[in-house]
């Protein structure tokens, strides 16, 4: 009982964490870190190490099947920059993901093989029981036979399990999204220009460029929204009437 209230306890945890989207948030703060890793460069031009060392240290904690959202924030990227960071980072968990789809493969071939060879090697030591042969011979057969289906029941129950989780893990950030949150803009006021948008009539997407007319719309709904609160700083302001 105690176990399934824990395991409760955390699903209505991770629920409580989840956007609008169904996504959890990794925050990542690059104010002070550089972006790219020193040695990289061209066409091998990756992001620090640092980076992912975190977004994978975070992302561990949370189940392979909820959705993630990236936002770095802490300074200001151009949109062409963002765009690269994101090829950038979808190309290197796409590498990872064919790194663990090629272990998979030499998993299964190494389970299968050593399952015919224990097999066979079984299938000559009983033939050699029943014909009376060499006792030394058929308990080395019965050995080696014994141990290579051990070694690929192994595989099968320990080994290809983690890697389904590994592999899990890094589709879990190659579908990842990702978002840029400048030094002027928190994300708090973030959902706020959100808030405002959506009550204006008025698209909140970061991607889609807005034109003249929306931001100013925004402008005046945001100052609309603003203007009780600043009615009633105002009044408290005030000096009492005589």
């Amino acid at each position: 009982m105690k176990a399934r209230k824990r395991a409760e306890e955390i699903l209505a945890y991770l629920e409580s964490m989840k956007d609008d989207e169904g996504h959890i948030a990794i925050d990542v703060n690059i104010s002070n870190t550089p972006l790219y890793d020193e040695l990289s460069v061209g066409s091998n031009l990756d992001l620090n190490g640092a980076i992912y060392d975190f977004i994978d240290r975070e992302a561990n904690l949370i189940p392979a099947k909820i959705p993630l959202k990236i936002r770095f924030v802490g300074r200001d990227v151009s949109p062409e920059e963002q765009a690269e960071i994101r090829r950038i980072m979808h190309k290197h968990y796409t590498l990872k993901s064919l790194d663990i789809t090629w272990d998979k493969a030499a998993n299964f071939k190494k389970m299968v093989g050593l399952s015919l060879f224990g097999v066979a090697m079984l299938a000559a030591y009983f033939l050699l029981s029943v014909f009376d042969g060499n006792p030394m011979i058929t308990e080395i057969l019965s050995i080696i036979g014994s141990f290579s289906l051990w070694e690929a029941t192994g595989s099968y129950l320990l080994d290809r399990p983690q890697l389904r989780r590994e592999h899990a893990n890094v589709m879990q950030n190659i579908n990842q999204k990702i978002e840029f949150i400048g030094t002027s803009q928190t994300p708090a006021q973030e959902q706020k220009v959100a808030y405002i948008a959506q009550n204006s009539g008025i698209s909140s997407s970061s991607d889609a460029p807005r034109t003249n007319a929306e931001v100013a719309a925004l402008s005046d709904a945001e100052a609309n929204a603003n203007a009780p609160t600043l009615a009633a700083d105002n009044d408290k302001n005030a000096p009492p009437a005589e």
